[in-house]
Parts: structure tokens; sequence; C-alpha cells
């Protein structure tokens, strides 16, 4: 039965995603390297930032890990200029969950994941806080949102996860972790592979999510 659900943060739990890419175009700029909202989708969205230096610039590790350092510096000072939105959905969605004793994590490649959700004033809806840095390997790799799990103490059968990003949902898929799919940009498609696609956590049924969990549904 449906006993927890783990919430990717930028783009699932908070509007931060405008941000990292603002960030991320800065620190291409000054490296002389085109960087377009596709490329932000199909190379840097959800993974960690050394990881998406990488994957962007070919850089080895030690000019990925300066590169990424300074993004972070970028994305700082965004992020210190502005609040925090939360997306109202997600709320609205936590709360229903919190009510039917559902518990709750959120998961985040960036060390800031605590700051943003205290910035945001809602650090107290989550039971447990797990950041890329608690992890070996990031996504796709299933390591976060198995943390996620070992640290709410439940099985990943027991589980949901919701993800905005492909390498996300790949993520939850290599953990045996069902995954609902938030096409906040309305993309469906792009989502394809998660169990559920949805533009709203106002779509999502909480019985289906039980539902769906048990064994009997795969018979």
């Amino acid at each position: 039965m449906l006993k927890g659900v783990i919430f990717d943060l930028d783009g699932v739990v908070v509007n931060t995603v405008p941000l990292h890419f603002k960030a991320w175009q800065k620190l291409f700029a000054g490296l002389g390297i085109e960087f377009s909202w596709q490329v932000y989708r199909s190379k840097v969205d959800g993974i960690s930032a050394i990881d998406a230096v990488k994957a962007v610039a070919g850089y080895d590790n030690s000019r990925a890990r300066q590169a990424a350092e300074l993004k972070s510096e970028y994305f700082n000072r965004f992020l210190e200029k502005q609040a925090v939105e939360v997306y109202p959905d997600t709320l609205r969605f936590i709360k229903k969950i919190i009510k039917q004793q559902v518990k709750t994590a959120v998961i985040s490649s960036s060390r800031n994941c605590r700051y943003i959700l205290g910035k945001a004033g809602i650090l107290d809806r989550f039971d447990s806080v797990v950041s890329g840095s608690e992890v070996e390997n990031g996504k796709p790799s299933p390591d976060i949102f198995l943390k996620a799990c070992e640290k709410l103490r439940l099985e990943n059968k027991d589980v949901w996860a919701c993800e905005d990003a492909v390498l996300g949902v790949l993520a939850c898929r290599n953990a045996a972790i069902k995954c609902i799919g938030v096409a906040r940009d309305k993309d469906k498609q792009r989502l394809a592979q998660a169990d559920l696609v949805v533009e709203s956590f106002d779509e999502v049924d909480i019985r289906e999510l039980d539902k769906k969990l048990r064994p009997e549904y795969e018979k």
C-alpha cells in the first residue's frame, strides 16, 4: 500500500527552474559555449552540476567542479534577490497525502535543498530531505531515490516518486519505484516512461496510486 511519496525539488515542488537556467546561461556564456532551453532539457535538467558541465562542455572532473561551483554562485545570487515560488497544486497534494498518514521526502541534486525549502517556508512539510551530496552517483542512477526510501524507512514497493525530468524518470525506473511524471510544460510525451503523467497534481487520485502498488494490480 502507499506509504510514502518522494518529490523532486526543482520543477516539482518549487519553480526554481528559470533561475537555474539563467545561472547556466551566464556560466556557459562566459565559457563561450552556446546554451539553449533545449540543451538544458536534454543534457542538464535533473542531474548534478558537475555532470551537467561534463555533458555540455566535455570538461574533466577538475574543470567541471570549478565551473559547477561558479554556476552555484550565480544561482545563489539570483535566489537571494527573489522569493521562492511553491507550486500550489503540489502543496494541495502534500496536504492530502499527509492526512492519509503518507510519509513525504524531497530530493535534489543541489546542495541548496534545505535552504530553498526553508526560504519557501515548507521545510516542515517533509519527513526527510536528501541532497545529491549524500549519494555517490547522480541520475539516472537510482541512488538518490533509494536513499530517500532508506531515510523514510520504507521499501520501494510502497513508494511513488514525482519527477519532471527525463533522467529523473529513468532513475525511478532503475530504483523500481513507480513514478508520476509532472509535465509542467504540458509535453506529456517527454515523460512517457513514467507510470503516470500529469500536468498538475490536482489530476492525481491517491486511491489510484495505492491501487497500482498492490500486487494483484499487476496480475
